[in-house]
C-alpha cells in the first residue's frame, strides 16, 4: 500500500487504510477479510493521503493529492468525501490554486472537517454542508502541519508542525504552542490522536518511535511519555493510527520510504503489517 493512513468506521467495525501508491482506501473487517472500501481512483482520487470518518454523518474523508515521487503528476490536491460504509462518491471540496499537499484529517462533532496541507503551511477546513475549503488562519502561523486531531468534546483541535504541537480552543480563540519539558522532543510528528487527555504521536523515520503525551489538566503542556513503540523496524515507518474501543489500532511498517527514495517494486515490498495495543484499562 504505502504509507496506509488509518481510520476505524464503527459501524462496518473495520478498520480503513489509504494507499499513496495504488490510489484506493482497503477495509480490515472484523474477521480480518481485506476488501476495497473505495476501489482505485473513484470519483478521481488519486494517491491517499489522511482518511477519516466522521461517525455523526457517515463520511469517510480522504485527502486526494498528485504522487509526489512522480514529478509529471499534475493532479490538484482536493479532499474527497464518500459514503463511510459503500464507498460511494459523495462530493469533492478543493482548495484555491497554489502548492498544495493535503495531508492529516478529522472531524468536530458538528460536521465540520479539518485539513493539513503541508506544502502550504495552513489547515483548510469546511463546516458542514459546504462545497469548498477554506484557509482556517485562527491556528496561527505553521510551517508544515501534518498530524492534525480533536478533543472528544470538539473544543481543542491539535496540530503537529515541523518541531511541536499546536492547540486551538474552536470556542475562545485562543492558540497554544503545547509545552515539553526540557527531556522532551517532539519535532517530527506525522499521524496525531487524542484519548483522555492524552496525545498519541508517530514519529517516523528520523525518530522510530509512538509515543503518548500525557497532558496537563488545562492541556496547554506536556508533562510525561510513555513509549507505545520504539526502535523497531516496523516502528521506522508506522505513520498512523486510530482508537477503536480500549485499544489502538496502528500501522507497523507503511514503507514510506520506498516512496520518498522512489524506489517502490512491488516483488520485493512486504506485507502490511497491522498492531494493536490497550489503552484504556479493562
Amino acid at each position: 500500500l504505502v504509507r496506509a493512513p488509518t481510520t476505524y468506521d464503527p459501524a462496518t467495525q473495520s478498520v480503513l487504510l489509504g494507499s499513496l501508491n495504488k490510489h484506493k482506501i482497503v477495509a480490515i473487517a472484523p474477521d480480518g477479510r481485506v476488501t476495497d472500501r473505495v476501489p482505485p481512483g473513484s470519483g478521481g482520487l488519486r494517491s491517499v493521503a489522511g482518511i477519516h470518518v466522521d461517525t455523526g454523518r457517515g463520511i469517510l474523508w480522504a485527502a486526494s493529492n498528485a504522487r509526489y515521487d512522480t514529478p509529471a503528476d499534475s493532479t490538484p490536491s482536493a479532499l474527497f468525501g464518500f459514503d463511510a460504509a459503500t464507498g460511494a462518491f459523495r462530493i469533492r471540496l478543493v482548495v484555491p490554486p497554489g502548492p498544495h499537499f493535503l495531508n492529516d484529517v478529522v472531524t468536530s462533532p458538528d460536521g465540520t472537517v479539518y485539513v493539513t496541507d503541508s506544502r502550504a503551511g495552513r489547515v483548510w477546513y469546511a463546516p458542514g454542508g459546504r462545497a469548498e475549503l477554506r484557509a482556517f488562519d485562527a491556528a496561527g502561523a505553521l510551517i508544515a502541519p501534518n498530524g492534525i486531531t480533536i478533543s472528544a468534546d470538539g473544543h481543542v483541535l491539535f496540530v503537529s508542525d515541523a518541531d511541536h504541537i499546536r492547540a486551538h480552543d474552536v470556542r475562545s480563540g485562543q492558540t497554544w504552542r503545547v509545552g515539553i519539558p526540557d527531556s522532551l522532543i517532539v519535532s517530527g510528528i506525522d499521524g496525531l490522536a487524542f484519548i483522555d487527555g492524552t496525545l498519541i504521536a508517530h514519529h517516523p523515520l528520523a525518530f522510530w518511535r509512538i509515543a503518548r503525551y500525557q497532558l496537563d489538566p488545562e492541556w496547554k503542556r506536556i508533562v510525561a511519555r510513555t513509549l507505545i513503540e520504539a526502535s523497531s523496524p516496523d516502528g521506522r515507518t508506522s505513520t498512523t493510527g486510530e482508537i477503536v474501543g480500549k485499544d489502538y489500532v496502528f500501522i507497523g511498517n507503511s514503507q514510506i520510504d520506498r516512496m520518498n527514495q522512489r524506489t517502490i517494486d512491488a516483488t520485493s515490498m512486504d506485507p502490511v503489517r497491522m498492531y494493536r495495543v490497550r489503552i484504556r484499562p479493562d
